[in-house]
């Protein structure tokens, strides 16, 4: 099926989301951040120390030059690296998530959107049926055949129809503005397609639990428990010894006794080595009590994860519910109540231009099937709108 330039369905509407929408690019950019984060433990500055004086003897030359380097624990590196890469994970997780919500907001508000449509048209088909009525009364009326209440009837009726029909112009320009922030494109130059006004239909799904457990939000708390778990490691590594390396290099100049000689020197004979050096915590509460913290929050986060399963469970059962009640509502609307209802109005028609009833008593039958056409769109978009969010609840 082609489409115009100009013209965007709801499959067009989401591949420029995903493209478009800036929260999406921000996440996106997290991904990339966390792994080199994760790369970037910074290893100590080299220290470099310049000494001048009588170090050695009445000699106020004497000069030393020493170089030193600190290192981490070598596990450190590798504990970094494995949260940034966790912490990818869980960027990644987000993303999903925010992609998600992108899509099943967009997909409401183009619900909503095509609704306010259906009522347009609706309420169009009511006033052109009114235009008609109109042509008749009115000549009725100069022949005083009906009332001129009658006659006042039918022209509020219209009047408030013709009101209704700008409220939903405006409610429909409102709805395309909330799907142009979302996909963040200018919408003004083009057109949103308008389709038919059908009921969409929710997939059938079973009672895996696997199902639930994939879904971002859940994926995102077990992530995080290994997160708060892989941080713990890099505490570990954090706390374990460093080492220290240093080069000097110096003049002694004077009388030095070298195996039982004396020797003179001077600045010219330099002297150098090397140091090795271990530092240690020698005391360990504070990084105890900072593994307790974590011990906590994965506690914490674990509960969090019990209770929101929980409420996923209850949500998708109370969503399925309410989805087949309407669809339930819908086909007795569909069946019967509509076509009785449109079946009545035609014999009142057809009663009203023979004489047999009243104008008013057709107006009445007649706002009866308007009032049932209402009904069974506004159920169609409520069916709609809690299809779309049981979709969120299964990814689909």
């Amino acid at each position: 099926m082609f489409f115009s330039q100009n013209s965007w369905n709801l499959n067009r509407l989401l591949d420029s989301a995903k493209v478009n929408n800036s929260r999406l690019k921000s996440i996106n950019q997290r991904v990339e951040k966390e792994i080199l984060q994760g790369k970037s433990v910074l290893t100590p500055k080299t220290g470099a120390s310049f000494m001048l004086g009588q170090y050695n003897s009445y000699y106020a030359w004497d000069n030393n030059l020493t170089i030193s380097q600190s290192i981490p624990f070598p596990t450190l590196f590798r504990e970094e690296k494995l949260l940034g890469e966790k912490k990818s994970e869980s960027a990644k997780i987000d993303y999903t998530l925010g992609w998600l919500d992108l899509k099943t907001n967009i997909r409401l508000a183009f619900d909503s959107y095509q609704f306010s449509l259906a009522k347009i048209d609706l309420l169009k088909s009511q006033d052109s049926l009114l235009n008609e009525i109109n042509k008749k009364v009115a000549l009725q009326k100069e022949l005083q055949e009906i009332t001129k209440f009658d006659y006042s009837v039918i022209q509020t009726r219209q009047k408030v129809i013709q009101n209704q029909i700008d409220l939903n112009i405006q409610e429909s320009e409102n709805q395309k503005s909330v799907v142009q922030g979302l996909v963040q494109i200018d919408l003004s130059q083009h057109n949103i397609l308008k389709e038919q006004y059908d009921i969409e239909l929710i997939p059938i799904i079973s009672d895996d639990p696997s199902i639930m457990a994939s879904h971002p939000i859940i994926s995102k708390y077990d992530l995080e428990i290994l997160v708060l778990d892989q941080e713990k490691q890099v505490q570990k590594a954090k706390n374990s010894p460093e080492f220290t390396f240093s080069y000097f290099n110096q003049t002694l100049v004077g009388v030095q006794n070298v195996q039982g000689f004396d020797n003179s020197f001077d600045q010219s004979n330099r002297f150098q080595g090397i140091q090795l050096g271990v530092d240690f915590a020698l005391f360990n509460k504070g990084y105890k009590n900072l593994l307790k913290v974590k011990d906590l929050e994965q506690k914490q986060l674990s509960f969090e994860l019990e209770n929101q399963t929980k409420e996923f469970e209850s949500k998708i059962f109370q969503l399925k519910n309410q989805y087949m009640q309407y669809l339930g509502s819908i086909e007795l609307y569909k069946n019967q109540i509509l076509p009785e209802s449109r079946l009545m109005e035609q014999e009142a028609k057809v009663a009203w231009q023979t004489g047999t009833i009243s104008l008013l008593d057709f107006f009445q039958i007649r706002e009866m099937t308007w009032k049932s056409e209402f009904e069974y769109l506004e159920l169609i978009h409520d069916i709609n709108q809690t299809a779309i969010l049981y979709n969120w609840y299964v990814q689909k």
